[in-house]
């Protein structure tokens, strides 16, 4: 079992505007779990993990591999 992380970030205009994005990749082997059960993790952590508190006006993707 194994687990990678990567986030990037960038910024339009002034910091404190608030517009930029976050992205964020991972890539994990998880033995035993289906792949739409690790999307709909991939997708909660989105919209309820600490990157979700961030301001408006910046987009957040998520880039979520099972293998």
């Amino acid at each position: 079992m194994s687990v990678t992380s990567e986030a990037s970030t960038s910024w339009k205009g002034n910091l404190a505007d608030g517009a930029g994005d976050v992205a964020l990749r991972v890539d994990a082997v998880m033995p035993g779990l289906a792949a739409d059960d690790f999307a709909r993790i991939a997708a909660e952590a989105k919209t309820g993990g600490p990157v979700s508190a961030a301001p408006s006006g910046i987009e957040i993707t998520v880039e979520a591999t099972l293998a």
